[in-house]
């Protein structure tokens, strides 16, 4: 075969390459809740904002969208009404959508273990807000926390060993862990303000919790153990409901700064914050997922 020929070949194998990689593009998303079409549905964009995307049409409302960690299913609750919200799943595209839950209780904010066979929510099963587990096709729920008072906004640690979760447990709402070998169970925060659970980094090095220990709501990391408390947001508006990037270079999240619920997002150090939605409608509850291939849809 001539040189001419190995080189002809080489151009084609390339140029056929490239072709199928702008054929199926792969990109992150973020899913969001919002009322701009009447009731709370669940949203998919892209992170610079393009590519909006329905993804529920349900007749009642949908909330707190929570992807599993490759990016190919959505856990998400919805219902009549807030005291009556089931647990759902089904694929991050919006299709085969499945329910996971049927009891007269209300189940709100599940988060996907880091292998992604189980969630980890807050149920009102026995009267007040706890703890539970469930395996992604429904069966096996366990309950993890059995107390007077609310326990609610569960993320899981990236290697699965232990729960972040806010609690009033101590008369406050505060941040905790568990361990779920040992069931130990560790305070992180004792600040007289109100402290939510936001998310686990993907690294384990930094928890982000929403608190107005500063009169106003902002964003705060902190270390597993409760130390080096940085504020991300530092704006008068109220700033919360946040989720790391996958790659945790990013984080999106929910601010009231632009007069109603809007969806942010910022560098993982707080600077660089811009607006993702604008418009009178409340979007909020948000997520960012990894790797959807927007071509097979």
């Amino acid at each position: 075969m001539s040189k001419r020929l190995v080189v002809l070949f080489g151009i084609i194998f390339l140029l056929t390459v490239f072709q199928l990689q702008a054929q199926t593009p792969e990109e992150n998303f973020i899913v969001f809740t919002s009322a701009r079409d009447g009731n709370f549905e669940l949203y998919r964009m892209l992170p610079d904002g393009t590519e909006l995307t329905r993804l529920t049409t349900m007749t009642g409302d949908d909330y707190a969208a929570d992807v599993s960690p490759d990016g190919s299913k959505i856990a998400f609750v919805a219902g009549p009404s807030w005291n009556k919200n089931q647990l759902f799943v089904m694929n991050s595209d919006g299709t085969e959508r499945i329910q996971l839950t049927e009891t007269p209780s209300a189940y709100y904010l599940p988060d996907w273990s880091p292998d992604g066979k189980q969630l980890v929510f807050e149920a009102t099963l026995d009267g007040n807000g706890e703890l539970y587990l469930i395996n992604a096709d429904g069966t096996d729920l366990t309950r993890l926390t059995n107390e007077r008072r609310r326990d609610s906004y569960p993320v899981w640690s990236p290697d699965g060993s232990t729960i972040a979760f806010t609690s009033e447990r101590n008369g406050n709402l505060d941040v905790y862990v568990l361990s779920l070998a040992t069931e130990e169970l560790i305070q992180l925060t004792a600040d007289a303000g109100e402290n939510y659970v936001e998310d686990w980094s993907a690294e384990g090095n930094l928890i982000l919790f929403g608190t107005n220990r500063d009169g106003n709501y902002e964003l705060y990391s902190m270390k597993p153990d409760g130390t080096d408390l940085i504020n991300l947001t530092e704006h008068p508006k109220d700033d919360f409901g946040a989720r790391w990037s996958p790659d945790e270079t990013e984080i999106v999240f929910t601010t009231t700064r632009d007069g109603n619920f809007d969806v942010y997002v910022m560098a993982a150090t707080g600077t660089n914050q811009r607006a993702l939605t604008d418009n009178r409608y409340d979007d909020f509850y948000v997520d960012w997922g990894g790797m959807l291939n927007l071509e097979d849809e």
